[in-house]
């Protein structure tokens, strides 16, 4: 799988959350019922079934049906032989879902209560950062397909570090209607340099008889935990501290372990010689 395609495959992800995002965005404007937000819920019950029957009459590549050892225990042997792939590949997840949460939950949350912005208004705001999202992830794919799986993942933590306080430093300015369109905007152009190559970046981390098993465990794994956590762990944070930039310090640390976990894991060889082509 290309990194090109990993963009399009993340950015198909983010179309539901920007359809959520405007959907969220309606029901709160005056003049809706407060049960209306369960249409949203019914229509995402809908959708379910679209995805079964794209997952129903999805054939397998040719290079998976031709493989003639599949593991029958594939996350015992992924964790005797390839266990750093697995912890990376965790990280990764990790990283993905600080990133994802605080964009698609805590920026309208941060808005909404520290910023003093209305829930409508927020909702509005946070489409922006979802389109800059949606259409980043295939860009910066393409931008790996040119380069390495590695310097696209590296470039993307480091852009992540420096401009997650430009950021919020400009989300900060409730009667600037532009520059928190313009923080919104950067976070989804970041968190989209670092979901586009993602998936395919993830893809190389393990042999195709244990392949599946092992980007699904690690990297579901990773995200669970940081995921539903993000929002209530920078609350909590600003709650204590009260200083606005902490949502930054949190992201721009998250980056940067996931940098260390990289030189930590493999100090003695290339991380190229980690993929396997």
């Amino acid at each position: 799988m290309g990194f090109g395609i990993s963009g399009l495959v993340s950015a198909s992800c983010v179309a539901g959350a920007l359809a959520a995002a405007m959907v969220g965005y309606m029901l709160s404007k005056p003049g809706y019922s407060s049960e209306a937000w369960r249409w949203a819920f019914l229509a995402g019950a809908l959708i379910s079934f679209v995805g079964y029957f794209v997952r129903r009459y999805t054939q397998d590549t040719k290079k998976f049906l031709t493989e003639k050892k599949i593991e029958k225990f594939p996350l015992l042997h992924i964790w005797q032989n390839h266990r750093m792939a697995f912890l990376i590949s965790m990280m990764t997840g990790a990283l993905n879902g600080i990133l994802s949460y605080t964009l698609f939950g805590f920026l309208n949350l941060y808005l909404i209560h520290y910023v003093g912005i209305e829930a409508t208004s927020a909702f509005f705001y946070n489409v922006f950062g979802l389109l800059a999202f949606l259409i980043s992830c295939p860009i910066f794919g393409f931008i790996a397909d040119k380069t390495s799986p590695i310097f696209a993942m590296k470039m993307s933590a480091c852009l992540i570090s420096v401009f997650s306080w430009v950021v919020f430093l400009t989300l900060n300015n409730p009667t600037s209607p532009l520059f928190v369109c313009l923080g919104q905007l950067l976070f989804g152009v970041l968190v989209g340099s670092y979901a586009g190559p993602c998936h395919a970046f993830l893809q190389g981390l393990f042999p195709l008889r244990v392949r599946y098993s092992g980007v699904a465990s690690s990297f579901s794994i990773g995200i669970a935990l940081t995921g539903g956590s993000t929002a209530f762990v920078m609350l909590f944070i600003l709650n204590k501290t009260n200083m606005f930039l902490m949502p930054a310090a949190y992201v721009c640390i998250s980056a940067i372990v996931w940098l260390l976990t990289l030189k930590l894991l493999i100090p003695k060889q290339s991380i190229n010689d980690v993929f396997i082509h």
